[in-house]
Order: structure tokens, then sequence, then C-alpha cells
């Protein structure tokens, strides 16, 4: 039995397929061979055609699929060099891993959306398209959404080929897997966001952030004539996350110190005080900002810490004047 040869394939191509033909000896590409020998031969044979549904994110309640078709064809009864010339030439990639956020939640309120927690996940599509399109998405699920034109992942293919011998006659099978990553389709009012990290809000401003925790503390600070000066501390840690370098640069800007007051302790009204010390009154705010990773942009911590006293008007007993 004779095998299908490169010269055969050669001959074929520029019988008919090539348009013109070629007048001067030329050399095939694996693609080429590919396309002789589906359309001039019967040996091709579709081994499967495998579509599939791909979760690429999954939780929260919040679902995106892509859709995966692998597809498998045997080129029979070739000579070695055909087949080996299809595996050698025919690997083609134009895949690429793509960075989406599915903004799972969001606060909604005054037309701009703050307060963003969103999972990052990759998926394998094509090259990003040199065009725009308009994308609209949804923070959390909430609120009137937010539109933007971007660049969108175009659909991706993988081919791989290989070459086997398939008997003892020395006859060889190319088989040639072909896997299509389709871009993912487009959901009107999703939470997802082709890109990293997602925007912010509608408007550019304003930040919501996460309270951490709460703290008090109580403390004895001085005691005159039977009468102790009690000193109690509020303190509020609260996170503002997935901010730009900007934004985190504004809110540590807002850091502020505690006013100096004096207690003075008196005897009774309008009698000059006693003793008087200073003391801490007010809001003091300490803020830590810090870079978390390309994902998840900045993160900005803030202290609040507020001060007050047992004071009054009631003597004899403390109270609190300016300095």
């Amino acid at each position: 039995m004779g095998w299908i040869t490169y010269d055969e394939v050669k001959a074929k191509w520029a019988a008919e397929i090539a348009d013109p033909r070629p007048s001067e000896d030329f050399s095939l590409t694996a693609a080429q061979i590919v396309e002789t020998l589906d359309t001039c031969y019967l040996d091709a044979v579709k081994t499967s055609h495998e579509p599939s549904v791909l979760k690429i994110y999954n939780s929260h309640g919040f679902l995106l699929v892509q859709s995966v078709t692998k597809t498998v064809t045997m080129y029979k009864s070739l000579e070695r060099d055909l087949a080996e010339r299809i595996a050698n030439g025919l690997h083609s990639d134009n895949t690429v891993a793509h960075k989406w956020s599915a903004v799972y939640s969001a606060t909604w309120a005054n037309n701009t959306y703050s307060d963003l927690d969103f999972d990052v996940f990759e998926f394998t599509a094509g090259p990003t398209s040199s065009t725009t399109s308009s994308w609209s998405y949804k923070p959390g699920g909430k609120g009137n959404g937010i539109s933007r034109s971007v660049h969108l992942p175009t659909d991706g293919r993988l081919v791989e080929a290989m070459a086997a011998r398939a008997n003892e006659a020395d006859g060889w099978t190319a088989t040639v897997t072909a896997t299509l990553y389709a871009a993912p389709t487009y959901t009107t009012g999703s939470v997802f966001w082709p890109a990293t990290p997602p925007v912010k809000n509608s408007t550019g401003t304003g930040a919501v952030g996460n309270v951490l925790s709460v703290g008090t503390r109580s403390q004895f600070l001085f005691a005159y004539n039977g009468y102790p000066l009690i000193e109690t501390t509020v303190s509020t840690v609260t996170e503002y996350r997935n901010l730009t370098y900007d934004q985190a640069r504004n809110i540590a800007g807002t850091a502020a110190s505690a006013d100096w007051k004096k207690a003075q302790y008196k005897s009774s009204s309008g009698a000059a005080a006693s003793y008087t010390m200073a003391v801490r009154s007010g809001t003091e705010s300490v803020i830590d900002a810090r870079y978390v990773d390309d994902d998840h942009g900045w993160t900005a911590t803030v202290t609040n810490t507020e001060y007050s006293h047992n004071t009054g008007t009631s003597y004899p007993g403390w109270s609190i004047a300016n300095l």
C-alpha cells in the first residue's frame, strides 16, 4: 500500500488549490498541507468534537461561563516525512491569560459606588481587541451600573499536532487537536469587570471604609480632694481598600492630632481653680497607607481615637477649659 507523500500533496495543491498555479518550485506550509488533505483526500477523520461550558467564576451567587470546544482530527495513510511536516509546523497558539474582577459586594449611595469587595480570577481567551467595546457592570448587582469603553478579549485558538507510526509497514498518522476558547459573553447588569482593580465608583470621588474594630478604654489620670479625673478613649479602626495611589495619599493627608485642653478642679462655681492639668480632647487620627498588590491596589487604615473626661458643671468637681 502506498502512503501519501509530500510531493503528491504539493502536486495536488498546485493543481487544485493554488490560484494562480505556481510556475517555479515551492514549499508548502503545514497549514497548506492540511488544507490539501482536507480538500483533495478522504483520509481525514474527525475522531472527537467536545463542546463544553467552563465555569470561570462561580462564587457569591454569581456565575460567568465560557464556551470551550476541542476538536481532534486524524490524518491517515501518510508517509513519515509528511506526517512530521504537519507535526513540526502546524502548532499555533494565540491564547492569552486575562485577569478580571468579580465585584460581588458594594455600597450604592448618593449615586456613587464605594466599599467594594471583589475577587480576581483568570481565564484563557484570545488577544485583546484593538477596538473598544461598551461594557456595563453593576458592582454587587446594585445601583444604576457603570459603563465604560474597554478593550475586550477575542476568541483564542490553540492547535497542537502529533505524528505517530501507525503500522509495521511504516505508515504514519498525524493527529491535530484544536481547542477554541470563546471570549466570555457580555451579560447585562453583571458584576464582572474586565480589568483589575475595578473602577471604584461612578463619580471618581468618595470612599466608604470597612470598620474593623471599636475599642473603649477608661483610665485614671489624677485625683484632687477625693475627686478623680477619668479619661475615656473610644478607638475606631476603619480600612479603605482597593484604592489608587492618589486616593490613598488623599486619605493619609487627613491625619490629625487631638486638641489639648485644661482640666481644672474647683471647689465651687466662680471659685479659682485649685488644680489644673493638661488633657487631650477631641479626635486624633492616625493613618497607615500601604500598597497591597496589582490586584488590590492600596489600602489605608485609619485609627480614630476620641478623648472624653468625666467633667461637667457641678461643683466641687472637674471641668474643661481652653489652655
